[in-house]
């Protein structure tokens, strides 16, 4: 087995035991406005750590994240989250391994959903 690969498959493991942990109560990826807990200041707030296979693993679980919150808010209001968390990535410009990750779990999903 590849050692790369080990190192990848620990860093996946890491972030999604970490994102589904903050899952329990909103996107981790989101950020709240303080002084209105409803209202979100950003949809795609994320910080990398320096560790671009970590940081790449963090960004497919956050698709993944994404994708399951979508499907349970059902087709509308599940669209409406992903074309807003695209919207911020692409105007941000400049994507890192998170923004990497998240795109190429998204575009993956897009194409097994064309096979079928």
């Amino acid at each position: 087995m590849d050692p790369s690969a080990s190192t990848r498959d620990a860093a996946i493991d890491a972030a999604t035991e970490a994102a589904e942990a903050q899952c329990e109560s909103r996107l981790p990826f989101v950020e709240i406005d303080p002084e209105n807990p409803d209202m979100p200041l950003s949809v795609w707030s994320v910080t990398e750590s320096g560790d671009h296979d970590a940081d790449g693993a963090r960004g497919i679980v956050y698709a993944d994240v994404l994708i399951r919150r979508s499907k349970l808010l059902g087709s509308l209001m599940g669209r409406s989250a992903l074309m807003a968390v695209l919207t911020e990535i692409v105007e941000k410009g400049n994507a890192g391994p998170i923004e990497r990750g998240f795109l190429f779990r998204i575009i993956a999903v897009a194409m097994a959903g064309t096979q079928n």
